[in-house]
């Protein structure tokens, strides 16, 4: 297990200091060398996650926090749960507005730009001022696009995804019911049921 460690050690210091890629080359032997435990493989499967959203690689982010997930919930490790379940959410974000920034900039792609860069305030302020003007106009999808934006900010995560669902059941629409379905199913963020 020594030499699991010592592998999980640099593949941490890899993430630690900026450099994804490196991440990327070394994940394959930690994995295999830590298969006996399923702690250390939950934290792996994180490290290795964050630097695919580093690499803005979403789609197979979420797809590793997964995995990542189910080790946790085998070493009944708890704050390894909520952490890769950040990590998901953080992840199909990543996916929405990677779809957002392929058209001409809007403040959306501004604010998702900002967030990626690490101007959480910046990219805090974009989002709800879309959103308030897309409340205003009665923008369901931007709505919801601005909430989902807002839902990568920790302290904001609950809250944004549950009023995502709320708008999205307002609006009626299929697209935008199914994308917080899925987003919620893919996070754990809980969803209660819609009370009429």
């Amino acid at each position: 297990m020594a030499d699991a460690k010592s592998l999980a050690q640099a593949v941490y210091k890899a993430l630690a200091t900026a450099q994804p890629q490196q991440v990327i080359e070394l994940i394959s032997p930690a994995v295999e060398a830590a298969s006996e435990s399923p702690e250390l493989l939950a934290r792996l499967h994180s490290w290795h996650a964050q630097a695919l959203l580093d690499l803005r690689q979403p789609q197979r982010a979420v797809d590793i926090a997964r995995t990542g997930l189910s080790y946790a919930k085998q070493a009944g490790d708890d704050g390894g749960v909520v952490h890769l379940n950040q990590l998901c959410l953080q992840a199909h974000a990543q996916v929405n507005a990677l779809r957002i920034k392929a058209g001409p900039s809007t403040p959306l792609s501004e604010a998702i730009a900002a967030m990626d860069n690490g101007d959480l305030a910046r990219g805090q302020m974009l989002a709800e001022q879309v959103y308030e003007s897309a409340e205003n106009t009665g923008d369901y999808r931007r709505q919801v696009l601005s909430l989902l934006a807002l839902a990568r900010l920790p302290d904001r995560t609950q809250w944004a995804v549950q009023k995502a669902r709320s708008v999205a059941d307002a609006s009626g629409d299929k697209n935008l019911i199914a994308l917080i379905a899925r987003t919620s199913k893919a996070t754990g963020v809980k969803i209660p049921n819609h009370v009429f």
